[in-house]
């Protein structure tokens, strides 16, 4: 990756970093990693955050945004446990956006659901993610979004 980013970063223009479930936890470490080469980052359902508050630190130095997105009824990650215990630490970022609905939903406004109608908040998340954090029939999924997740991505860069 050094390689890479020491080769290309001069010529590049915003870098953007998503991932989800495992790939998630990769985006939070690239970006501990290289605070000052990615622009966004975007972990859908990962409650990893990094643990050194220095990293943030350096997020915040290095005007990275961060768009923290997980269900609250992720199947692996205890709300409670896992994520409520970021939100504090989240909130010293100042370009970070937290997305943790409720329940995850399809475009049809059903529950997003694998393995015989379990919801799912980490790995049904990419769907929505994927349509843009809208339903089919237009209506945002956030409130907060009404221009979905390129919305927000579009007022970062």
């Amino acid at each position: 990756m050094k390689e890479f980013v020491s080769k290309y970063a001069p010529n590049a223009g915003k870098k953007i970093v998503l991932g989800n479930s495992s790939g998630a936890t990769m985006t939070f470490r690239m970006g501990a990693a290289y605070p000052e080469y990615f622009n966004i980052l975007v972990p859908i359902g990962s409650p990893s955050l990094p643990a050194d508050d220095g990293v943030l630190t350096k997020w915040n130095e290095n005007n990275v945004h961060l768009f923290f997105a997980i269900g609250k009824r992720d199947e692996f990650n205890d709300y409670e446990k896992y994520i409520a215990p970021q939100i504090p630490r989240l909130a010293k970022l100042k370009n970070c956006y937290k997305y943790i609905p409720e329940w995850v939903y399809n475009g049809d406004h059903g529950i997003s659901s694998i393995n015989f109608g379990i919801e799912m908040g980490q790995h049904c998340l990419i769907n929505p993610m994927h349509c843009n954090l809208m339903f089919d029939d237009g209506t945002p999924m956030e409130k907060d979004l009404p221009d979905g997740i390129l919305g927000w991505l579009k007022q970062a860069l």
